[in-house]
């Protein structure tokens, strides 16, 4: 009989590290998202008006694309993970 994936044991850590890249997505999904929570409060506190509040948005957005992009060409995981 030839074994199959089916029969492997799963890699040690696995699930460890299935919880951690869970927490992370999800507090950095927390931080993309923090400009749209914050901005009716700058609206009523700095009179911003909607455009600017959607830019400001929109601006987070575009930082988080922006640094995911430069971590991806300048190979970042290599050099830092090791």
């Amino acid at each position: 009989m030839i074994p199959t994936a089916q029969d492997d044991p799963p890699p040690p850590g696995k699930w460890f590290s299935v919880i951690l890249l869970t927490t992370c997505v999800v507090l950095a999904l927390s931080l993309w998202f923090s400009a749209s929570a914050v901005a009716p409060t700058l609206k009523t506190t700095h009179g911003l008006d909607d455009s600017r509040a959607a830019w400001l948005a929109s601006s987070v957005s575009v930082g988080f694309v922006a640094g995911t992009l430069a971590s991806a060409l300048l190979n970042l995981a290599d050099w830092i993970g090791g």
